[in-house]
């Protein structure tokens, strides 16, 4: 018969799939053997004794304990760290906190339509202040799915040891720099995907895990956004590449809301502390992204643009996109046709405007989301708010080129 070890992390913050996607580990075990470990679960998970619990055969996994489950990972995070929910998993990371919760919902819900039942899938969602509704709700999601875990962990403890800059003329969150402490949350594993919430899956993330990284970092699509805005002679764009981020004008740059991530070599080209620190130094303009495109200069794989889509926001999006070199907009233009995966960066979103670029595939998943009400009650706000702008949004609209102006006097300013 064989032996059963249980696991134990103490992440306070964590939540997984129910006892139930151990299942596929015990098959071959005989029902008195495994019954009463059932029960354990149960007790444990009834009392919140364990955040986490999990048993394998030993001579099938934990002969390799030791490189599989470091007693500490090597960085700034030491004791709440993750090990694999499965021997053989696809980890993919997002990163979230309760205001974009509806949109990871619908995301969660694309990419769940599309696992294979002969794979197992590794989520995790790194929050800041998701509510326990929301959590709920995203649980429910995977529930019955044996091949599915589903876990959150709250950084902020580790993050606010840093004065992380932002340009306040962008959308995002801070949540978007917990992509820099996977390597250290996950130091078990030596791939990841990581994937911004407000994108919609159409394929398997398995074959974009599968991708051979031949070496490099990270792999990750080009952003034909930038390209169009280098070539189309945004100077002050090119001198900032060039001054700041030292990227000529035939170095590609990268579109970073999907990674296919070596936390290995992440960790070879700077420890979660040193990543942190430059996240703190100055304002990039593209935050993240920028540093990014920085410091993996020359090793970063190209991906195919079917695995990020961005949408064309506000009907301001493509006509820069087909300034840039023909190879990248008609890259662009055939990924349109058949996107694997649909990014809705920018300011425009599907839950604000039902009619923008790719929204109709965003509401066909929420319809079978379990925010389906939420995003609704988003919409009607949205629509609302449009007869309650603030002075602000009067004198600069969203896209117009008096916005415009004024970023590019500020972007000057910062520069």
């Amino acid at each position: 018969m064989a032996s059963i070890t249980f696991l134990e992390l103490n992440c306070k913050n964590s939540l997984f799939a129910p006892a139930s996607v151990f299942v596929p580990f015990l098959q071959d075990l005989e029902t008195s053997a495994y019954s009463p470990f059932f029960s354990m679960i149960r007790r444990a998970w009834k009392h919140n004794n364990l955040d986490f619990v999990g048993f394998f055969k030993e001579d099938e996994y934990l002969s390799s304990a030791p490189s599989r489950f470091p007693s500490q990972p090597s960085g700034i995070i030491h004791e709440s760290y993750l090990s694999p929910a499965f021997p053989k998993a696809i980890p993919v990371v997002f990163a979230s906190n309760e205001r974009f919760a509806p949109s990871l919902g619908v995301c969660l819900q694309s990419m769940l339509e599309h696992c294979s039942n002969d794979r197992f899938y590794d989520v995790v969602i790194l929050e800041s202040n998701l509510l326990e509704d929301s959590k709920q709700r995203l649980a429910r999601l995977v529930k019955g799915m044996a091949n599915v875990s589903l876990r959150f962990f709250n950084p902020t403890e580790i993050i606010s040891q840093y004065s992380l800059k932002k340009n306040p003329t962008d959308h995002i969150s801070l949540e978007t720099y917990y992509r820099f402490l996977i390597p250290d949350i996950l130091p078990s594993y030596g791939k990841v995907l990581y994937l911004d919430c407000d994108t919609v899956i159409n394929d398997d993330v398995a074959f974009l895990f599968e991708t051979d990284l031949q070496g490099k970092t990270f792999a990750a699509a080009l952003d034909a956004e930038i390209a169009g805005l280098r070539h189309g002679g945004d100077s002050l764009l090119v001198s900032y590449m060039q001054s700041v981020l030292g990227m000529g004008a035939d170095d590609p740059y990268f579109q970073v809301g999907v990674l296919v991530l070596d936390l290995e070599r992440m960790k070879r080209t700077h420890s979660v502390k040193q990543w942190l620190t430059i996240a703190s130094e100055r304002k990039y303009r593209f935050n993240d992204q920028d540093i990014l495109n920085k410091e993996c200069k020359g090793n970063i794989l190209q991906l195919d643009t079917v695995w990020n889509v961005v949408v064309d926001c506000g009907g301001r999006r493509l006509p820069l996109i087909m300034k840039a070199p023909a190879e990248i907009s008609q890259a662009y233009l055939q990924a349109r046709e058949h996107p694997a995966l649909i990014h809705y960066a920018g300011f425009l979103k599907p839950w604000n405007d039902s009619s923008s670029d790719f929204a109709y595939v965003f509401w066909d998943y929420a319809k079978r989301s379990t925010f389906y009400d939420r995003l609704l009650l988003l919409e009607k706000q949205a629509q609302e708010g449009k007869d309650h702008k603030s002075l602000s949004e009067y004198l600069f609209p969203r896209g117009s080129k008096r916005r415009q102006f004024m970023k590019k006097i500020y972007l000057r300013m910062m520069q």
